[in-house]
């Protein structure tokens, strides 16, 4: 194949936030937020800027934090001689956070860089299920001689995940024997507390820390992303610098030029003001399919509540995100943006140099090629760009709010400029919508009901109130036989 390449990370300076859609002389006052609407809140929102700021969040300071960096080479070089299948034993924050990174380093295929020689130094495989067809398929093609689990909880005890390492240190055992088993595994997990510290200690197996401050799903900075990307080749300083350079963006006081506090800002405004309840996320890149999920977790765990901070019951919030990806989506959900319900806040991401690009031809399939000629003296970047903006543009005809973020390329420097904005956002907007941004209430009777129906000592009432559950009168099944 003939292509051209430019050097990707050539271009990768800072992102810029496109907010013309969004105002109301352009989509209209029904659907578009106007200045005076957005002035309104400005005290507001530096009060939620400070707050933010004075809780000292532990996220904030990843992009600095080179002693856990130093904490994941000390580990690499202690566990990845000899390997070379990394798999990723986590869930939610966990999983996502590791897949983005490896998807915008290495594309969505894994398999590196056209323009440079060879691919990842190691294979990533994320486990973040537990369907037992999912996880055996996966097990059954590993040479475990040569696989590393990176087993990664914050607080050492997600169900999920413990059900995981049993099985796979039950496997080991048997392939490479129970003195050895320590040296396929490497734990990121709480600094202090948890069973996943404690086995580490027990067994001298390689640890990593998630810093007390700093919950999950905000932490892909930490070991939790930068072990991964160290496995597969890739230099985390890269994601660290690009979100050093966000971080100075984000903390600054002048929030109207502040794009973590106009994010959250026009979020909270298009929902409470507009009934934008819905927040799409549609990157035009491949390699930022799994950071539009990432981003939805971080948006829906944080901001979806019915309490206070205070613990106080509450009228529920929060938007939902749904995930897109340009082009392949205008295709399934662009009619429904375009024409259904407008209570959508979409965000597109444009990446302005792919990195790599191949000129069209008119092939003879009809007519000597006359069917296909149009694209004759074309490329598929350019093609690609083209139908970004005829989105947009039709977006904007359908009077939909749009954000735009503009991209000169897309990699990990890009990447880690997008994870600090939105946890940052995403952290204001919890101010903003007077809810608890860091701790997830509805997640937890999920698990501790699963925790009472396995027996796990503490949660018994649990346990039996799910037996009486699955107990319950079934009074409207349709179809098949009990």
């Amino acid at each position: 194949m003939s292509y051209s390449s430019t050097e990707r990370h050539r271009a990768e300076s800072p992102l810029r936030l496109d907010l013309t859609n969004i105002l109301d002389e352009v989509v209209g006052p029904k659907h578009g937020l106007s200045t005076r609407e957005m002035e309104s809140w400005l005290d507001r929102l530096r009060d939620a800027l400070k707050a933010v700021e004075a809780e000292r969040l532990g996220f904030l300071d990843l992009p600095e934090r080179r002693d856990l960096l130093a904490q994941v080479e000390r580990v690499s070089e202690k566990t990845l001689g000899g390997i070379d299948t990394v798999v990723v034993l986590g869930i939610g924050g966990s999983a996502l956070g590791p897949r983005a990174i490896f998807e915008t380093a290495w594309g969505p295929f894994g398999l590196g860089d056209v323009r440079k020689t060879g691919g990842p130094a190691r294979s990533l495989l994320i486990a973040d299920n537990i369907d037992p067809d999912g996880f055996v398929q996966l097990l059954s093609q590993l040479d475990l001689k040569r696989t590393l689990f990176n087993v990664i909880s914050k607080s050492g005890s997600t169900v999920e995940t413990m059900a995981q390492l049993s099985i796979a240190w039950r496997e080991l055992a048997a392939v490479v024997g129970e003195e050895d088993v320590r040296k396929h595994l490497a734990f990121t997990t709480d600094p202090v507390r948890g069973f996943l510290r404690e086995t580490a200690m027990r067994h001298d197996i390689a640890v990593m820390d998630i810093p007390e401050n700093v919950g999950g799903r905000f932490s892909v900075l930490t070991p939790v992303g930068l072990f991964p990307a160290m496995a597969t080749g890739l230099d985390p300083k890269l994601l660290l610098d690009g979100a050093f350079q966000m971080h100075e963006r984000c903390t600054n006081q002048e929030v109207e030029s502040n794009p973590a506090a106009l994010l959250a800002l026009i979020h909270f405004l298009m929902d409470r003001l507009k009934g934008k309840s819905v927040a799409v996320m549609m990157p035009y890149s491949d390699r930022l399919k799994t950071f539009a999920e990432w981003f939805g977790q971080l948006w829906a765990e944080s901001l979806g509540k019915n309490q206070s901070p205070d613990g106080e019951e509450r009228a529920p919030v929060g938007q939902t995100p749904v995930r897109a990806l340009g082009t392949t989506d205008q295709h399934s959900q662009i009619q429904l943006y375009t024409e259904g319900p407008n209570d959508k806040l979409l965000t597109l991401v444009r990446v302005e140099d792919p990195g790599v690009d191949v000129a069209l031809g008119a092939p003879p399939l009809t007519g000597e090629g006359k069917g296909l000629a149009y694209l004759e003296g074309h490329s598929l970047g350019e093609v690609f760009r083209i139908e970004q903006t005829a989105t947009e543009m039709a977006l904007v005809r359908a009077s939909r709010p749009t954000i735009t973020w503009r991209a000169g390329s897309v990699g990990p420097h890009v990447l880690g400029q997008l994870f600090q904005v939105y946890e940052m956002a995403t952290a204001i907007a919890g101010q903003l919508y007077n809810v608890d941004a860091f701790n997830q209430p509805g997640v937890e009777e999920g698990k501790n009901l699963t925790y009472g129906a396995l027996g796990r000592a503490g949660y018994e009432e649990k346990g039996e109130e799910l037996a009486s559950y699955q107990n319950r009168a079934e009074s409207w099944i349709v179809g098949g036989a009990k």
